[in-house]
């Protein structure tokens, strides 16, 4: 017998039983992991025995072609079969398709739009100017003693008043004055007494109209007169 093979798959094969150590036989070692590698190998050894036995015999210390043909043959449709069986019978290894894991996706915040408040306008009515209360407005002084004409002195106001204080001649008094408007010849009575006289009167534009003024006044004795524009 050959020598033995590796632990697990490995075979020690004789190929011809009446083979010597000066002969063409030989042993086979042979370490494979499946059987139908084995089969596989020990089936090309045996065609090829039954090529060199059936051309020359002596070769493979065979007596005959005959005898070359059912050895070598008969092999070869052997290891033919179990290789058939053992290929049939090999495993074939599942591919494993890799499987799509669905990936659970946190669901995406809802983005909220921000809301812009626009301040609407708050339409505010026109501020009124301030009205300022119309009271008389000291515009004009004239005093005197005697016949004396005033200077002109304007009036802008609807009415006007004059203030006046007429002391006169303890002898005779007489205390008289007149209103004219510049250009006209139609007198206006501001005082007429023949006594010491302190009072006012007023005038309406609505008259005369506005515009320019003066006084004539004819006293025997002092006199001030004060105008006042209602304005």
């Amino acid at each position: 017998m050959g020598p033995q093979g590796p632990a697990g798959v490995g075979l020690s094969v004789y190929i011809l039983p009446h083979a010597s150590s000066k002969g063409w036989f030989f042993y086979l070692l042979i370490n494979i992991k499946n059987m139908s590698n084995l089969f596989i190998g020990l089936l090309i050894l045996s065609f090829f025995g039954l090529i060199v036995g059936f051309v020359k015999p002596s070769l493979v210390k065979l007596e005959s072609r005959k005898m070359a043909l059912t050895v070598f043959g008969g092999l070869s449709v052997l290891f033919f079969v179990l290789f058939g069986i053992t290929s049939d019978s090999t495993p074939t290894p599942e591919v494993q398709t890799p499987v799509a894991t669905k990936q659970e996706t946190s669901p995406t915040p809802k983005q909220q739009t921000p809301v812009v408040k626009q301040n609407t306008p708050v339409k505010t009515a026109p501020t009124q100017p301030a009205v300022i209360a119309k009271s008389y407005q000291q515009v004009f002084v004239f005093s005197g003693n005697g016949t004396k004409k005033s200077e002109p002195f304007t009036i802008s106001g609807g009415r006007f008043k004059i203030s006046y204080d007429c002391q006169g001649d303890p002898a005779m008094t007489y205390c008289g004055a007149y209103l004219y408007k510049v250009g006209s010849n139609l007198p206006q009575v501001v005082m007429n007494s023949t006594d010491p006289i302190k009072d006012e009167t007023i005038i309406y534009t609505s008259m005369a109209g506005k515009g320019d003024y003066y006084i004539d006044a004819n006293t025997t004795g002092s006199f001030t007169m004060t105008v006042y524009d209602y304005r």
